[in-house]
């Protein structure tokens, strides 16, 4: 059988899996239907409330679909109302977008040789088509979520409207707020694809841009280009969200902002890990296929005649710039709104308020509960002249009085209904009450405003250190003929964090100390307490990328040592070498970690316990938010690495050095004689550069996703145990359904592990199988387009599997276990970040050991040129090395972190779901059991496929 044929048949099959795949996926869709169809309120079996079933006091309901947000007007910052202060982050995010527009420009109009944009607009046509599948995949994955949501939020989310048939508050948006929070979920999800799109197209320009400016001879412009990039996406990016947040917070009703918030922040979840886990098999399935023929053929790197180098190059856009932007892009949006959440939640009247108040006089004293004298001045302070009780309210009450089975419930809202038609008890329910919720809400506001104003001035902090530190690099580097790459990098995230942490601290005092504290009565240590937790996480955003430095650098003793180990014992020794370091950079990451959430905890302590709830919780929330305190700048060194590592790759491919009277060209053309040595070799030391800075972003995106999971998973908590008043005993492993979540947790982590790496290693296969069938070493300079397209469709045919039967486990999973028990649903969430946390760390920087290691074998001159370097056994060690570790740190390891903040966020939804669905007004209880057992089976089925429908199967294409 003829190639040719083998490629058609294998192409039919891929054809044919993938038709069989989108019908499995409508089916999945028609399964979903109807089991919404069976929880739904109308349904026969969840009928309405059945008799002898207790209603309770009348109460407002909570969640987080509820939050109620307080006018920030009510609060004066520099005499301005918090609203109208907040109205000038629109301003800032429009000169942070503008700010990356103009870099764009000036990227564009940059020099560049025909020949090397040639390539690098090939390379971004490439990417686009690869784009535009992956957001016709996300439309159909959305479908699921979107289900979901609207169920939840048009059935079961409580609300402030009141049911005039039965005088209960409505459960279930009406569908023009159904149809919002959906469109804000969709605004999510495009959010994240728009920055996407935007990063590669940037790097795509600057990738060819690098390439040209290293033949002149300075290092220079090798690394301003790159980074000028990587802040055009930053500073795009964060504005983008800042602008978002900040219309929903200020623009919509505030009894839908937070519903919104957490529609807008699922969206964007599910955006970024479909991007981040499809884009990093794609890119490792790209690379590993692209590096073993260096071993195969004994051909240099991004050798022009590999069809898998145009592949490799659109894999290091839609892994390391594709994937990290919609990363950020989710990350800091999704910690924004747990500490949102947290604060609305965490912050109540409880806290301020005497356990008992008077009804009565000072004769006739009426003792009762704070709770109850509540129910009263909630009901008259729905009013807007506040001095009469809401009919609707009084009304509503006076029905559920009417309609109680229960004697004594019947008596508490009887009891209700006269005191609400009293003036003098209405009066002194108001006199008790009102004082709490006003404090409640002065320090709502001041927290909510203070979290905005540090985002905003983030921004500022970011550009303004932008500035100054390419100042003092110019000054330093700018006609150099040597230059350390990595120096202006880190200069750059220490400016950052100095000046982001000068900046909190000044603002801070301004906005809650001082006079402002006096004025509000507030706790006159709150602002250095809040500034200084901010402060913990913008210093663990400079510490933690030196600690990783440690495992990853060329010059890391572990780096090194995986070097020497594979002179002697080859891939063996390699291979073991990295997991060491993977394995104590695991281990000294983490003691750092806890050492800064440690002293955020140990300062919380100080007094925050007097204003909220849980404040540990709300200090480790603060801790995520200061990770990302500079957060442009932590995108654009992200960023560097895939414009280094693909402007490599143009100067191979462009063959440039090959072209008839290259010289006199340039020298015509562009006013300088090239120097092409000096080029290779200033991209091949910026590449290593590159990489460490990959490296160094990736734990500080982790800790925020488990820092971040930990306050959404404390919403869930407040709950399920009635704002921590009930059932905090099953918070325990002497709880058996929660140590059961705990073990169940950890399985997962290892299966997702497992399953994205399975994704890898078939796609591979199957890359160096074309590779090796169609490369053409003689007669020819490059490789044909045809082919490098096929690699790329054999690149994207495999990471859409993968993704898919990852997504759908996880996404029933997630499903399957918040119906089987809330507190085993806790455990559950709490085992996905910590054990998601060690293995992220561990594979992340054990696979940038390897791939310095490999780096140093290439570059250095102890091994360049010498025998030992390029082509020799030990270079083919450490090639290996780098194959093993590809999916160690691009695909595993950067995936788990949206994956830990969907599964948290889409959590939310589920578990409440699961509980109106255990609710007495459902005659089948049972029925949360039924679907948990169909739910797992579901995901089950999917975790099976996810190795064995992707198999290598030797009889031809993998199985589908």
């Amino acid at each position: 059988m003829s190639l040719m044929t083998k490629l058609v048949q294998r192409s039919g099959g891929a054809l044919a899996g993938m038709q069989r795949l989108a019908l499995g996926r409508w089916m999945l869709l028609a399964v979903l239907a109807a089991v919404l169809g069976l929880i739904s309120p109308g349904s026969a079996l969840a009928s309405g409330p059945t008799g002898g079933v207790e209603a309770p006091v009348f109460q407002k309901p909570g969640g987080e679909a509820n939050l109620v947000i307080p006018d920030l007007n009510n609060v004066k910052f520099f005499g301005v109302g918090g609203h109208d202060l907040l109205l000038v982050g629109f301003g800032v995010s429009a000169l942070g977008l503008l700010f990356g527009a103009v870099i764009f420009m000036q990227l564009k109009k940059l020099p560049v040789h025909k020949s090397m944009l040639e390539v690098s607009e090939l390379i971004y046509t490439t990417c686009k088509a690869y784009m535009i599948q992956q957001g016709k995949f996300l439309a159909q994955l959305f479908i699921f979520i979107g289900a979901i949501a609207a169920v939840y939020f048009g059935m079961f989310a409580p609300t402030s409207i009141i049911n005039a048939d039965t005088g209960e508050f409505r459960v279930g948006f009406p569908i023009d707020r159904v149809a919002l929070i959906l469109l804000f979920a969709v605004i999510g999800v495009l959010g994240s694809y728009a920055v996407a799109w935007y990063g590669i197209r940037v790097n795509t320009f600057a990738n060819s841009r690098t390439a040209f400016a290293s033949l002149k001879g300075k290092p220079f412009p090798c690394y301003a280009i790159p980074l000028k990039a990587g802040m055009s996406i930053g500073m795009m990016l964060i504005s983008v969200e800042l602008l978002i947040m900040l219309a929903i917070l200020l623009l919509l009703p505030s009894d839908l902002a937070g519903a919104c918030l957490i529609g807008f922040a699922i969206g964007e979840s599910l955006g970024a890990a479909a991007l981040r886990i499809a884009g990093g098999i794609f890119t490792k399935i790209a690379d590993i296929g692209s590096d073993l023929m260096k071993i195969v053929f004994k051909i240099k790197e991004d050798d022009a005649r590999n069809p898998g180098v145009i592949a490799d190059c659109v894999g290091d856009n839609a892994g390391d710039s594709v994937g990290p932007s919609a990363d950020g892009f989710e990350t800091y949006g999704v910690t924004g709104v747990a500490l949102i959440v947290f604060t609305m939640i965490a912050v109540t009247p409880s806290l301020f308020a005497p356990k008992e108040v008077n009804l009565g006089t000072q004769e006739t004293p009426r003792m009762v509960s704070y709770a109850y004298a509540t129910s009263i001045y909630d009901i008259t302070a729905k009013n807007t002249d506040g001095s009469k009780v809401n009919p609707a309210f009084e009304a509503a009450l006076t029905k559920r009085a009417e309609l109680s089975k229960n004697n004594v419930e019947k008596a508490k809202l009887q009891t209700l209904a006269a005191d609400v038609k009293n003036p003098a008890v209405v009066a002194a329910a108001e006199a008790a009450v009102k004082p709490a919720v006003e404090k409640t809400q002065t320090i709502q506001i001041k927290m909510l405003v203070w979290l905005f104003v540090m985002r905003i001035l983030m921004v500022i902090a970011s550009a303004v250190s932008y500035f100054v530190n390419e100042g003092i690099a110019k000054a330093s580097y700018g006609n150099a003929g040597k230059m350390n790459f990595e120096k202006p990098l880190t200069n750059l995230v220490f400016i950052t964090s100095f000046v982001s942490i000068a900046l909190t601290f000044a603002a801070s005092y301004l906005m809650l100390g001082g006079e402002a504290a006096t004025k509000y009565d507030l706790d006159p240590s709150l602002w250095w307490m809040l500034a200084a937790i901010i402060s913990c996480g913008t210093a663990a955003g400079a510490i933690i990328p030196e600690l990783v430095k440690a495992f990853t650098s060329v010059e890391s003793r572990h780096v090194r040592e995986v070097v020497k180990s594979s002179e002697q014992g080859g891939p063996s020794l390699n291979i073991l070498s990295g997991l060491v370091a993977g394995n104590f950079s695991a281990y000294w990451l983490g003691m750092a970690i806890i050492a800064l959430m440690g002293g955020a905890y140990a300062i919380s302590t100080l007094g925050l316990e007097r204003i909220m709830l849980a404040p540990a919780v709300f200090a480790f929330g603060l801790v995520a938010f200061g990770f990302l305190s500079m957060g442009p700048v932590t995108i654009a060194v992200d960023s560097y690495g895939p414009v280094t590592d693909n402007a490599q790759s143009v100067f191979e491919l462009s063959t440039i050095e090959t072209t008839p009277g290259i010289k006199e060209e340039i020298k015509r053309d562009f006013g300088f004689e090239p120097d092409f040595e000096k080029g290779k070799e200033y991209l091949e030391e910026n590449d290593g550069a590159g990489n460490t800075f990959k490296a160094t972003a990736k734990p500080v995106l982790i800790g925020t996703a488990v820092v971040g999971a930990t306050t959404m998973i404390f919403s869930i908590i407040v709950v399920l145990t009635g704002g921590l008043q009930t059932n905090l005993d099953k918070l325990s492993l002497l709880h058996a359904p929660f140590l059961l979540g705990l073990i169940t947790g950890g399985a997962v982590i290892y299966w997702f592990t497992g399953a994205s790496t399975q994704a890898v290693t078939t796609g591979a296969y199957r890359a160096v199988e074309f590779i090796k069938a169609n490369i053409k070493l003689e007669g020819s300079t490059k490789a044909s387009v045809e082919d490098s397209k096929k690699v790329v469709t054999i690149c994207t045919e495999y990471a859409q599997k993968g993704m898919f039967n990852i997504f759908l486990g996880v996404f029933f999973g997630t499903l399957a276990f918040a119906f089987i028990e809330p507190f085993f649903f806790i455990g559950y969430l709490i085992a996905i970040a910590l054990f998601g946390l060690y293995q992220a760390m561990f594979m992340a920087n054990a696979g940038g050991a390897w791939d310095n290691a490999k780096k140093i074998v290439e570059t250095d001159p102890e091994f360049k040129g010498t025998g030992r370097g390029k082509g020799s056994d030990l270079h083919a060690a450490c090639v290996v090395g780098d194959t093993v570790g590809d999916p160690f740190k691009d695909t595993s390891s950067v995936a788990l972190n949206p994956v830990i903040k969907f599964t948290t966020l889409f959590g939310l939804l589920a578990v409440e779901l699961a509980i109106h669905v255990k609710e007495p007004g459902f005659k089948h209880t049972t029925l949360t059991y039924v679907l948990s057992a169909v739910f797992l089976l579901i995901s089950m089925f999917f975790v099976y496929r996810s190795f064995y429908g992707m198999m290598i199967d030797k009889g031809g294409s993998a199985k589908h």
